[in-house]
């Protein structure tokens, strides 16, 4: 037996058609139909709660890093920072020192030739002094202190 798609009625007045009625469905498919959709939905849910965690979970794992890493390059900035100032106070202090170094070698070098002057004037007064009272050159004195190459060049 086929069921019709459509019924038409026919009275002497009007005609009207109804829509086939679908046949009651029992309600242990609807029963099931319900739990397969409940079980989909709860799986979804699931998903979606361990998706947010594993989000969120990241995210602070992230953040963590991120906080260490630059607490760590701030701390190395500041090492370099460090060095860079020691280098340029050691970079200076060579050329206040070289300088210094300098200053006491010209001081040093001039302290000599004075005292060279110093030792020839009094060669030269003490040869006068005796061509003076004596009209005899002086003695020639060699001791260890008074020999260098320019009493040598008195002689």
């Amino acid at each position: 037996t086929t069921t019709p798609l459509t019924t038409t009625t026919t009275t002497p007045l009007t005609t009207t058609t109804t829509p086939p009625t679908t046949p009651p469905i029992p309600p242990k498919v609807d029963d099931e139909k319900e739990s397969l959709l409940r079980a989909r939905d709860e799986v979804i849910a699931k998903l979606k709660a361990d998706h947010e965690a594993n989000e969120a979970s990241t995210r602070k794992t992230l953040r963590s890093v991120q906080e260490k890493y630059v607490v760590l390059v701030q701390t190395y900035k500041n090492q370099i920072k460090e060095k860079q100032d020691k280098i340029a106070h050691l970079e200076a202090r060579i050329r206040t020192d070289r300088a210094t170094h300098k200053r006491e070698e010209s001081l040093v070098v001039s302290a000599i030739y004075d005292l060279g002057q110093r030792v020839i004037d009094a060669n030269l007064a003490e040869a006068h002094h005796h061509q003076h009272h004596n009209g005899t050159p002086p003695p020639h004195r060699r001791s260890s202190a008074g020999s260098s190459v320019l009493s040598t060049m008195n002689e």
